[in-house]
């Protein structure tokens, strides 16, 4: 597999975008695409038929996106070469404005692959720290307004 990888990933993270702009296009609640289940207007965010297929379509891609990278852990390299496609979905993803939850158990998968298998020579990238911060200041939000 590892020779295809690559190639592999970086067409995985294409169609990935491709999928959520689906489905944020078919969102027809007004309701922002993360808008956790029980906040939203009618209880959900309505992406109606096209919109749930999509939203299908990017879980699945997110899942192989990280069986591909778990067949490649030992080839932590190839990590760094993907890196600039996968780096902005995981940003966007994890975020509290541009989330969607149904997604996020596989976009954080993804991210814990990157930190867990990185290479012990090479420091972990200010990409993959980014995350870590996107992250702390997504779960800081939905804390506040899980008080409120």
């Amino acid at each position: 597999m590892a020779p295809y990888a690559g190639q592999g990933l970086k067409h995985l993270a294409s169609t990935l975008w491709r999928c959520m702009q689906a489905v944020e296009a078919s969102n027809t609640s007004g309701t922002f695409v993360g808008a956790d289940h029980e906040d939203a207007d009618d209880g959900d965010a309505d992406y109606g038929e096209d919109g749930q297929g999509s939203l299908m379509a990017a879980a699945g891609c997110m899942r192989a996106i990280s069986t591909v990278l778990e067949s490649v852990s030992t080839l932590p390299d190839l990590y760094a070469q993907v890196e600039d496609d996968l780096m902005p979905l995981l940003h966007r993803y994890i975020s509290s404005h541009g989330s969607n939850y149904d997604i996020m158990e596989e976009t954080l998968d993804i991210l814990s692959y990157y930190t867990y298998f990185a290479p012990i020579t090479h420091p972990l990238s200010e990409r993959v720290w980014q995350c870590c911060d996107i992250m702390l200041t997504c779960l800081e939000e939905r804390g506040k307004e899980g008080s409120e």
